[in-house]
């Protein structure tokens, strides 16, 4: 299933990653969807504070967001399904990660 419209690359790989592990119904697709929104923040937040400089508050609130992102997915994930949706922290070692080969974040 294709990504919604206006979505970040944060945002679309949590998309791909999810639909690919799991056949959601319309309501989790919504939950999703908001979920992405919320991991494109993140990552927004994170690059405009780097060049700005991070500060505590905005530490803080991609902290903040990113563990919204899990709680989302995670409510998405059916348990016991030997799969498991990215913690807040996944999602941060995946934008360290995309910054480490790009040299900035996505």
């Amino acid at each position: 299933m294709a990504a919604p419209r206006g979505l970040g690359t944060a945002g679309r790989a949590l998309w791909r990653t999810l639909c690919k592990a799991y056949e959601l119904d319309a309501g989790e697709l919504l939950t999703l969807t908001e979920a992405c929104r919320l991991a494109d923040l993140a990552a927004d937040l994170e690059a405009a504070s780097r060049k700005a400089g991070l500060t505590p508050q905005a530490s803080a609130e991609i902290r903040r967001l990113r563990m919204s992102v899990a709680t989302l997915t995670r409510d998405l994930a059916p348990a016991g399904d030997g799969i498991a949706a990215p913690s807040a922290s996944d999602l941060g070692r995946q934008l360290a990660l995309r910054r480490t080969r790009t040299g900035r974040a996505q």
